[in-house]
């Protein structure tokens, strides 16, 4: 079975995740680095930031058999 990672540029959950490129991949699955736009409000007012974050893709049939 052979498995095909996201492309660069692959937006996950509605546009919410950006992919940016593997990180790593092995028996369980690839983890990506991807971006996200998160928004905090406090006292001094907003801030609109873009985070990076880890996303793992897990191979549940291929563990499973």
């Amino acid at each position: 079975m052979e498995i095909q990672s996201l492309q660069y540029g692959t937006l996950l959950q509605n546009g919410r995740y950006k992919i940016e490129k593997v990180l790593g991949s092995g028996t369980f699955g690839i983890t990506y680095l991807a971006t996200t736009k998160v928004k905090v409000g406090g006292q001094l007012g907003n801030i609109e930031a873009t985070i990076k974050v880890a996303i793992k893709e897990f191979f549940m049939e291929a563990i499973n058999g």
